[in-house]
C-alpha cells in the first residue's frame, strides 16, 4: 500500500510539471576576419571568426528565421 501511494505521489508530481521542451540551436553564418570565408555552425568557430547574419534554420544558412 505505501510503495503504490508513493507511485501514485510521483506520477502526480511529473503530471503537474510545466511542458518543458528543448528547441534547436539556432544557426549563424560566421566569417573569417583573415581570408573572409563563410561558414555556418550553431556555436563561435573561436577567434578570428566574425557572426555575419542569422539565425538561421537549417545547417547550410539558407532559411532564415522569421521574428516572432
Amino acid at each position: 500500500m505505501r510503495n503504490r501511494f508513493g507511485y501514485v505521489l510521483a506520477l502526480l508530481s511529473i503530471s503537474l510539471q510545466p511542458n518543458l521542451a528543448a528547441a534547436p540551436a539556432h544557426w549563424y553564418k560566421w566569417q573569417s576576419v583573415k581570408t573572409g570565408n563563410y561558414i555556418c555552425k550553431q556555436t563561435e568557430p573561436g577567434p578570428g571568426w566574425v557572426r555575419h547574419s542569422g539565425p538561421y534554420l537549417d545547417g547550410g544558412c539558407r532559411k532564415l528565421q522569421k521574428p516572432p
